[in-house]
């Protein structure tokens, strides 16, 4: 008999240790810590509540994202590197010192990385990825239930991001569904390109709430 997520149902592979649809711990594992080992970008991304703000430089169009704090001061950058292929973003403050990395794919591949959230050294701390699984009992041509998940580098989950509305909403859920943080894009505003942050659960470090913004579907063009 095909063993099953006791969360969601969804039929597991063999030696499995999260469910690859809700990401619930199997096998009596005990779930994977949101935090990662201390750095540089743990230490500046510290607070509760942020302002991004998307940022294009003409005529090259290379973006840059500038993350303020609820007051309006200036936290830190996201620089956008030219490399061959996919995208990266050098995390800075605004004394241009490094504290991390986002590497993206080129392409949402399903059940493979789409972005590396990684320290300033370039370890890779959590990975944002596409999962696609089919229902249980789902005929061979029925759609499969897509979900963002959060993973940490060995692919334990660690959080869920749940777009409410489409390109607009965004929200970051623990796996059993407690709300961790919201993202807004501000998209009737000006500036348009403006993203409001807000933490509501200290379990994941912000920097990798804040690294939602660099895989928004609706936005590819940040990593693609």
């Amino acid at each position: 008999m095909t063993p099953q997520c006791p969360s969601c149902g969804q039929p597991l592979s063999l030696g499995a240790v999260s469910c690859g649809q809700c990401g619930a711990q199997v096998n009596g594992k005990t779930p994977a810590t949101i935090r990662p080992a201390p750095s540089t970008a743990s230490k500046i991304f510290s607070g509760s509540e942020y302002v991004i703000e998307k940022k294009t430089l003409l005529p090259t169009r290379l973006t840059s994202f500038e993350f303020k704090d609820a007051s309006g001061n200036l936290v830190a950058r996201a620089r956008r590197e030219i490399v061959p292929f996919g995208a990266a973003f050098v995390v800075e403050t605004p004394e241009s010192v490094k504290v991390g990395e986002l590497r993206g794919a080129i392409a949402v591949i399903p059940n493979r990385p789409f972005l590396e959230i990684r320290d300033e050294q370039g370890n890779a701390l959590a990975i944002i990825m596409m999962r696609v699984a089919k229902k249980p009992d789902a005929g061979f041509l029925s759609v499969g239930i897509t979900t963002w998940l959060i993973v940490t580098p060995s692919g334990d989950a660690l959080a869920k991001i749940d777009w409410m509305k489409g390109e607009h909403e965004c929200r970051i859920e623990a796996i059993d569904g407690t709300p961790i943080a919201e993202v807004h894009w501000n998209w009737l505003e000006i500036p348009r390109d403006t993203y409001t942050v807000k933490i509501l659960n200290p379990l994941i470090d912000p920097y990798f709430v804040l690294a939602t913004i660099f895989s928004n579907t609706a936005d590819r063009a940040n990593v693609a």
